[in-house]
């Protein structure tokens, strides 16, 4: 069975999308205005009957979505596609245009049945309504801005509805003989536009009862349809980039509450940059609640992905296993410290150890004077004061904009139970660590105070 989110179905999908709506342009015109065709289309109709033919034998062999579980039996995907599409395919598969080609063209007396069977080519516009099936697994697959997807569907059916009534302009006998076929239609692909948006210039009129009946028609139309067009496009613009709308009404919230407060504007500036970074990283995301929001299991699986090499790069951790990993991940904490903010201090009881994701801390003296050393993104700190139950060490400042992740005492110690080796191997290379750093800052203030 081929799962209806495989790429295999993916590009198929495109693959027949792509043939409707090229039927959807080519057949109108090569009905009612051949002459701005090329002569010989036989390719693209050999093309038109593989493509939706071979559309009704995948379909009978691809599962699907029923209220949000995954069918594969066959019987059932057969019977359901039987009542719902397989008729429409069908109908749009039909080889009436090489009928035509090899048949009723060599037949001239025929031409009753040539104009019947032309007609009959119109059935492959039915394959147009199958785009409103795609665009819902589109949606479901979220491979586009859903505001940005609802845009370029309605642009594309305007579009192929404006160049329907065009043809049709050009069908109730509105051609100029002095003027070639591309010509023509580009004149009433013109008047439908100006018919539809209701501008209307009055340089093209209808001159006779049918021309008056089609444009009347049109402009009931146009008007409905210009102000639903209008609306729907100032709706799907104003929540193309429905993220950036919600933090600028966070940020404006934001504003008025500090103004209310008076609350200083230094700390207002730093306020903004907070957000304004909150925007350039994160697009105003919080990860924290977005994780939340998943079932456990999910959101144990994505906080692996996107925490698992950061902890592997922890010496501390590199033995750990999977499942010890795996809910290791699932603890940490997203924290974000702006430049210059102290992390904590020297002297401070301390019950966390942080990852560094992105950005720089500095490691300092309690004045903050002195710098001891910078880490850098992958580094971590404070697992001393964790582990071992004894204050900060050295103080800790971030040099940039910082993502951490923190790891809580009592969290991680409940973890580390579950596994007394790797517990044990926590321990001795925290004390590894603490003896290294009572050198490095050591060093450190001989170097600074050469004459002790």
């Amino acid at each position: 069975m081929i799962h209806p989110d495989s790429m295999l179905r993916r590009f198929w999908d495109l693959l027949v999308a792509a043939g409707a709506i090229t039927a959807g342009v080519d057949i109108p015109l090569r009905i009612f205005l051949p002459d701005i065709l090329p002569e010989n289309l036989l390719n693209l109709d050999i093309l038109y009957l593989v493509i939706f033919s071979v559309d009704i034998v995948l379909n009978f062999f691809t599962a699907e979505v029923h209220e949000g579980k995954l069918i594969t039996e066959k019987g059932f995907i057969a019977k359901h596609y039987l009542r719902t599409w397989f008729t429409l395919d069908l109908l749009s598969a039909l080889p009436t245009d090489l009928i035509h080609h090899y048949w009723a063209s060599d037949n001239p007396a025929k031409g009753q049945i040539w104009q019947i069977l032309l007609l009959t080519s119109l059935l492959k516009l039915l394959r147009l309504l199958k785009l409103l099936r795609l665009k819902g697994s589109w949606d479901r697959q979220q491979l586009l801005n859903p505001s940005a997807r609802r845009l370029m569907f309605s642009l594309f059916w305007i579009a192929l509805i404006g160049h329907w009534i065009a043809i049709g302009w050009i069908a109730i006998g509105r051609q100029d003989a002095s003027l070639t076929s591309f010509e023509n239609y580009l004149r009433a692909f013109y008047w439908t536009v100006t018919t539809l948006t209701t501008i209307g210039y009055g340089d093209i009129t209808p001159q006779n009862n049918i021309e008056i009946i089609y444009t009347i028609a049109i402009m009931i139309t146009g008007a409905g349809f210009y102000g639903f067009f209008v609306g729907n496009l100032a709706s799907i613009l104003a929540n193309i980039d429905e993220a950036k709308s919600n933090f600028r009404w966070k940020l404006e919230s934001v504003e008025s509450f500090m103004k209310r407060n008076e609350v200083p504007v230094s700390l207002r500036k730093r306020v903004r940059s907070y957000y304004n970074y909150l925007w350039d990283v994160r697009k105003g995301n919080d990860q924290y609640k977005i994780l939340n929001d998943l079932p456990l299991h999910l959101r144990s699986e994505v906080s692996m992905f996107l925490n698992r090499d950061l902890l592997k790069k922890v010496p501390l951790f590199e033995h750990a296993s999977d499942e010890m990993l795996r809910e290791l991940c699932l603890a940490l904490h997203p924290e974000i410290f702006m430049p210059g903010d102290i992390i904590f201090r020297k002297g401070e009881s301390g019950s966390r150890m942080y990852f560094i994701s992105k950005g720089r801390v500095q490691v300092t003296d309690e004045s903050g004077q002195d710098i001891y050393a910078t880490l850098e993104e992958g580094s971590y700190f404070g697992e001393i004061a964790l582990l071992s139950h004894t204050v900060r060490t050295a103080s800790i400042r971030a040099a940039d904009f910082c993502d951490l992740y923190s790891l809580d005492r009592e969290v991680f110690e409940n973890i580390a139970l579950k596994d007394e080796d790797f517990a044990a191997g926590i321990r001795e290379e925290a004390q590894k660590r603490a003896i290294e750093n009572k050198k490095h800052r050591e060093a450190s203030k001989n170097l600074t105070n050469p004459d002790n």
